[in-house]
């Protein structure tokens, strides 16, 4: 919620709209969490996530996409949370000095 009060100020109505967005996200990230383990005991047998030193998304994509691409595909998708966290923060961070200047 602390990138949802960078720009509240921008928001007609912002008590009311953070309110009802906030419950709203919460539900779909527990339902994506849910749904993300449900895949990786699906294509991951659970004896084979006890015993592996690797992470469940590294034997998930190993299992879903082959050795030689999914190592690859994680990679990026890791690169690109990172990249589209550092975008969330700068532009937040930004208003914020903007909002103290004001």
């Amino acid at each position: 919620f602390e990138n949802a009060f960078n720009v509240v100020n921008e928001v007609k109505n912002p008590v009311r709209s953070i309110r009802n967005s906030g419950g709203l996200s919460l539900l779909i990230v527990a339902i994506l969490y849910i749904l993300a383990n449900v895949a990786y005991f699906a294509a991951v047998p659970k004896g084979e996530l006890a015993e592996s030193s690797q992470i469940a998304a590294s034997l998930f994509f190993e299992r879903v996409f082959g050795s030689s691409g999914a190592v690859k595909g994680l990679n990026f998708l890791i690169a690109l949370s990172a990249f589209g966290n550092l975008i969330a923060v700068l532009l937040g961070q930004s208003r914020l000095i903007r909002e103290c200047g004001r």
